[in-house]
């Protein structure tokens, strides 16, 4: 939600004339604002806008405004855990000098991958550990926004990691902590690793095995992060 965000970034347009370009605009007692407000025109604007998170970065070299479509384009864009990335687009029709406020739905562009494990139902003596989880994804992706995000995601597979958890009971679900990553990648290129162990009341090890190259499934239809 917006409660989230401090700041977001603006482009705005009418035909060929730019209006805002990549404006931050901040989040106040009573407001949005921004510095050096601009007035109204009774043309059909667009307006596009973006944040990162809560303390939201300004994008630079990485991210442009197509004028004629109203969509934003992120190139290059490679997302960390600390930044969520999220985008609005809308139009406004302001012939008649309505100057009404202008409303943004914000979407989120990137994937949240975790993953779940689960001691057997079965299982009335051992406590679960899981350890040393990795997973390799496409790091990087350009990104066309236009109300749906259309990624294509590049670069060179790069491992990552996440950690594990202990002291999973009998018929108990873990689930780790969150990995943002680019969507649009293709599962059957991702292959997961890691290490299941099994230990007494006493705290002693009765069994574990490393898992490698194991395949993942998505709940639900489809075969790619989306």
């Amino acid at each position: 939600t917006n409660a989230d965000i401090a700041r977001i970034y603006v482009y705005g347009s009418y035909g060929d004339t730019d209006v805002f370009s990549n404006v931050e605009v901040n989040k106040g007692g009573t407001g949005w604002t921004y510095e050096n407000p601009v007035a109204w025109t009774a043309n059909n604007y667009k307006f596009a806008a973006y944040a990162t998170a809560n303390t939201s970065s300004k994008l630079t070299s990485n991210i442009s405004y197509d004028k004629a479509s109203g969509s934003l384009t992120f190139s290059n864009y490679v997302p960390t855990n600390a930044n969520d990335l999220v985008a609005a687009v809308t139009s406004v029709n302001n012939t008649g000098l309505a100057n009404e406020t202008v409303n943004l739905t914000f979407k989120h562009l990137l994937a949240k991958v975790q993953f779940a494990f689960t001691n057997s139902a079965d299982n009335d003596t051992y406590k679960m550990e899981i350890s040393d989880i990795k997973f390799s994804v496409l790091p990087q992706g350009d990104c066309v926004f236009n109300g749906t995000p259309a990624w294509n995601a590049e670069g060179s597979a790069t491992e990552m990691t996440i950690a594990g958890g202990a002291g999973i009971a009998k018929a108990a679900v873990w689930t780790s902590e969150d990995q943002i990553v680019v969507p649009n990648q293709d599962l059957a290129t991702v292959k997961a690793a890691f290490t299941v162990t099994f230990k007494d009341a006493s705290d002693n090890i009765v069994y574990t095995k490393g898992y490698e190259n194991a395949s993942l499934s998505l709940d639900g239809a489809g075969s790619q992060w989306q």
